[in-house]
């Protein structure tokens, strides 16, 4: 059976929730500064953990994604 999105989406584990709060703490300390989104990445994300930039939005939606289901205590399925 072949492994769908949903089911790779199923598979984050812990390392990557850590990496999406580090991100997010980086991104809005940094934002408050009124950067742009892409110095914010050049300058404090990539040197570090070399992602690419649209890696860092997909992180900081991730992000808002926990934020959101933590506060609602709500099931979000898609």
């Amino acid at each position: 059976k072949p492994i769908t999105r949903m089911m790779k989406q199923k598979l984050k584990g812990n390392s990557y929730k850590q990496r999406v709060i580090e991100v997010t703490a980086i991104f809005d300390a940094h934002a408050r500064e009124h950067l742009t989104n892409r110095e914010i990445w050049r300058q404090y994300l990539y040197p570090v953990y070399g992602f690419s930039e649209r890696t860092m939005y997909n992180l900081l939606k991730a992000g808002a994604y926990m934020d959101f289901k933590e506060e609602n205590n709500a099931k979000i399925e898609y």
